[in-house]
């Protein structure tokens, strides 16, 4: 028989009083009983199986190891970039979240050879240099990151990225060196004639202002979006959540019970300059549910209309009617914007789908492709022009009259035709929502322009140098402000879903994915599929009225009872 001293016994209720002081400081006392109640009632067949699954929460996130990247391809055959973010397990690398970014378009298919053939040599030094940067610095900084700090990894890929982009100006601003004085030759002095035609000349020189600027980026800034996405993937991992559950925790600030699912924008036909015909005005004609009808639903009945357009343009119009556009979906050769919208009126009426009560309308109008900055005009028709106010007033206007179910129109206008926006939305933005795509299309850009475009609505790209946590932030002003958001796709994407997580997780309004054709479109709808599939999202509230957003300001209608005479 074991015969304890009390030495023994005193040490022994030492290690036990330790033992009970660690155990109540980490509180696994009361972590093990309710985990213990909530599997009683539970009843689970397996309940070390439920156990092992409830305690992974409890789990501290892993540190990062390492962040890798590869060069891959879009659904464009273009080069773009996969990040993955790996962690250390027993001594080997383990892969615990990955992500690919969409390439960066700016061009369309009708640009010039030259153009694009230097945007193709552009995207491929940025894809390279991005792949360094991720391989390299950004790796390096990130090594002992716990994955759960999206915040502060967000922060830490920005600053890198700056401190990137300082270096490479630095190289490349050119070094002045002193230049050796000498004779200046004397100037002729001009006479009046000369004086008089050199200001004349001046005078009728186009603006090169009113050109659709292409926007500047840094090289490789597609990193940053790359990794931020391949983190919340990885931090979602390894708490056992979806992606969009733990980008909703981070938007909310809390843990919610349910989720509401974006309304979908649906690409049924395209158009444009990219596409034969001559009108310019449309490049996506969209079908919107009525809010509150599940995703399902909207799925079903919009592939049918979608299987109908192909029946009749194909009679109408035969095989080249058939043609498939970069975002999935049908492009007619039309020559006026009306024709898109009776095919569809005409495709929904057998399909059971009534435009204006169940099914509205949105146009995606690209205007920067046909802005003509030398006459600073819009070919909205091949070979015709017109200005601002004509659009406004004629063009628009026409459409909406004739088609009441119109609901959205994204791009109306190019960017910088600021007295466009603004008529076109004190006009219209009480029976519609006016989107950004093109002019806000990045947090960058909308903290920018915002204040000066007028819109009750904005549309969200996850590209370049954009990371989760500024989408998450500029969701959340524009949330505070009573806008809409809407999450769009790339016009060159990849199968990559989180762009789906993504918009759930920041409770989007909308999406634009596109068309039904495609791999990287359908795949996105599968995912948008699969998470309506749990019993935690719930379709977008039901209304009986859209909650447009007018934007005929106070200060416009306070100008105007200014400037009436005050009678006596």
């Amino acid at each position: 028989m074991d015969i304890k001293t009390d030495k023994e016994y005193q040490d022994l209720e030492q290690l036990r009083k330790k033992a009970l002081a660690y155990y109540q400081m980490n509180g696994v006392p009361q972590i093990i009983e309710t985990a213990l109640n909530k599997m009683f009632f539970s009843q689970p067949n397996d309940p070390f199986s439920y156990l092992t699954q409830y305690f992974t929460k409890y789990l501290h996130p892993p540190l990062i190891e390492k962040v890798s990247a590869i060069e891959i391809f879009d659904s464009k055959g273009q080069p773009t970039v996969s990040a993955e973010i790996l962690i250390n397990v027993n001594g080997l690398l383990k892969s615990i979240g990955a992500a690919s970014i969409a390439s960066y378009n700016q061009l369309t298919d009708a640009s010039l050879t030259e153009k694009k053939e230097a945007d193709d040599e552009e995207r491929q030094k940025s894809v390279t240099a991005a792949i360094e940067y991720i391989n390299g610095p950004m790796s390096t900084a990130l090594k002992g990151c716990l994955v759960s700090e999206q915040s502060k990894i967000d922060q830490i890929l920005g600053a890198v990225l700056n401190q990137l982009q300082q270096h490479t100006e630095t190289l490349e601003s050119p070094k002045t060196t002193p230049a050796p004085p000498k004779d200046e030759p004397k100037q002729p002095v001009p006479n009046k004639g000369s004086a008089k035609a050199a200001k004349k000349k001046d005078a009728v020189k186009t603006p090169e202002a009113c050109e659709a600027p292409k926007e500047v980026t840094f090289c490789g800034a597609q990193a940053v979006s790359a990794v931020s996405a391949a983190t919340a993937i990885a931090a979602a991992t390894c708490r056992s959540m979806a992606p969009f559950e733990y980008i909703n925790e981070l938007f909310c600030k809390k843990t919610n019970e349910s989720f509401r699912l974006p309304t979908p924008m649906i690409t049924m036909l395209s158009g444009g300059r990219s596409v034969s015909g001559k009108q310019n005005l449309i490049r996506e004609l969209l079908l919107i549910p009525k809010p509150g009808i599940p995703i399902s639903e909207v799925v079903a009945k919009c592939k049918n209309v979608f299987n109908r357009l192909i029946s009749d343009l194909s009679r109408k119009l035969g095989l080249p009617s058939r043609v498939i556009s970069d975002v999935g979906s049908l492009s007619p050769a039309f020559d006026r914007p009306e024709q898109l919208l009776e095919s569809l009126l005409e495709a929904c009426q057998p399909c059971d789908v009534t435009l204006g009560e169940d099914f509205f309308v949105g146009l995606h109008c690209a205007s920067h492709e046909y802005w003509d900055s030398s006459k600073e005009r819009y070919e909205f028709m091949t070979g015709t022009f017109k200005s601002s106010d004509e659009l406004v007033d004629s063009i628009y206007s026409d459409l909406i009259q004739r088609f009441p179910f119109i609901i959205a129109v994204i791009d109306p206008f190019v960017q910088q035709d600021l007295s466009a926006w603004q008529r076109f939305s004190e006009l219209h933005s009480h029976r519609m929502w006016i989107f950004g795509e093109r002019s806000l299309g990045r947090p960058e850009q909308i903290l920018l322009e915002a204040p000066k475009i007028m819109t009750n609505g904005g549309t969200f790209q996850f590209n370049q140098s954009t990371s989760v946590f500024d989408l998450i932030d500029v969701s959340r002003d524009f949330k505070e402000k009573e806008f809409k958001t809407m999450v769009t796709t790339s016009l060159a994407d990849t199968t990559d879903t989180f762009i789906v997580d993504l918009a759930v997780g920041i409770e989007a309004d909308f999406i634009k994915i596109g068309g039904f054709c495609r791999g990287e479109r359908t795949s996105k709808y599968n995912r948008l599929l699969a998470i309506s599939n749990d019993s935690r999202c719930l379709p977008p509230i039901s209304k009986e009225q859209w909650d447009f957003k007018s934007l005929i300001s106070t200060d416009i209608a306070e100008e105007s009872e200014e400037s009436e005479p005050v009678k006596e």
